[in-house]
């Protein structure tokens, strides 16, 4: 019990959403609301103890860059703690010189999320979007962190759709080819291409191209999308050994992690949707150890990751099943967009449905 109950000078790394402000549409982003924050007492002051021990401190939105509060709580964790590190998921447009030079100097990694191999493509998907501008700004940031020597980590991602299905070899050529760190592979569970022959076909030649590079290139997602893939569809998987010798450790996120959402619903992960407690309503330390944080951690010891998403790349045991803890996590958030906006509430309850049939 006692490794069970841990201080939040242990928490290692926050991530946190800041709201869904953007600058761009994405075909699959799930918002429907770009007004969205989160309440600026949660990281001014319920999560200002933990700022001059955290080592990294993960920014989401929406979009990180167009953010207003983002500036503020980076310079507030850093006056604190000047050794924090801090990352980003971007889509690369507003990334400029500013962010450029702050994530060479404090930043842990930054991931440009692409979605394609080409513009027209990118455009398609990443509406709004500027093919040109995003590259630019990504060549920067190489270029700007090999002339500094510095450690920051370079990757981009890429959701797999119907519409770049055929574009996966290619994206990690592109990866390649601009010298980035790693390339994650996501998938969007309500838009999933139904030609199961396709698919198998652009996963094999993903994967073969994934291990001409395995030596210089990390590249992740592609058999956890695959694996989910077939469950989803009812397609013998062939590549179920190769993900299983694969099979991660124990994840230690529940004894030094946070996440805390728009809401200010605090759970160890943004891959699980057990809601600890409300930073709104209690305080950090009381919520990082009370029952439900300890029966997390302890249910992890025994290999038991049932408040897991079965498709994070650190759950060793995925269950795809009818989950109850996800869906009380919805229910909940159904009833408070509800009273914000009701057409908004319905968009996303509609969303959720269809990934869950």
């Amino acid at each position: 019990m006692t490794q069970n109950i841990v201080p939040i000078e242990k928490i290692e790394e926050l991530h946190i959403e800041l709201g869904y402000q953007c600058n761009i549409r994405c075909t699959m982003c799930y918002q429907k609301d770009y007004t969205i924050s989160i309440d600026p007492v949660v990281w001014r002051e319920k999560l200002a103890a933990i700022y001059p021990t955290v080592k990294k401190i993960i920014i989401q939105g929406g979009e990180p860059t167009v953010i207003k509060d983002t500036k503020e709580l980076i310079e507030l964790a850093l006056a604190k703690n000047p050794e924090v590190k801090v990352s980003f998921m971007t889509n690369g447009l507003a990334f400029d010189s500013y962010w450029q030079d702050l994530f060479v100097k404090h930043g842990d990694f930054v991931n440009f999320s692409l979605n394609a191999a080409d513009k027209e493509t990118h455009e398609k998907i990443n509406r709004y979007s500027k093919w040109e501008k995003v590259i630019e700004n990504l060549k920067n940031t190489l270029a700007l962190r090999k002339s500094t020597n510095s450690p920051l980590q370079v990757t981009i991602s890429f959701v797999i759709l119907p519409d770049n299905i055929k574009q996966m070899a290619d994206y990690i050529e592109l990866g390649k080819n601009l010298g980035v760190d790693k390339i994650r592979f996501f998938f969007d569970a309500c838009n999933l291409e139904k030609d199961t022959k396709l698919v198998e076909q652009e996963i094999s030649k993903a994967l073969e191209t994934a291990q001409k590079y395995e030596e210089n290139l990390i590249v992740e997602g592609l058999l956890h999308f695959y694996e989910f893939y077939c469950q989803k569809l009812g397609v013998k998987n062939i590549y179920i050994e190769q993900k299983e010798k694969m099979a991660c450790g124990m994840c230690r996120l529940p004894w030094t992690n946070i996440f805390v959402d728009h809401f200010g619903n605090l759970m160890f992960c943004c891959m699980t949707n057990l809601v600890l407690g409300n930073l709104l309503k209690e305080d950090l330390p009381a919520i990082f150890n009370n029952d439900k944080a300890v029966d997390f951690r302890e249910k992890v010891l025994k290999n038991n990751y049932v408040y897991c998403m079965s498709n994070c790349t650190r759950n060793p045991s995925p269950v795809y099943k009818f989950d109850w803890v996800r869906f009380k996590y919805y229910f909940n958030n159904f009833f408070t967009y509800l009273k914000r906006d009701p057409k908004v509430a319905w968009q996303k309850a509609k969303r959720k449905i269809k990934q869950w049939l």
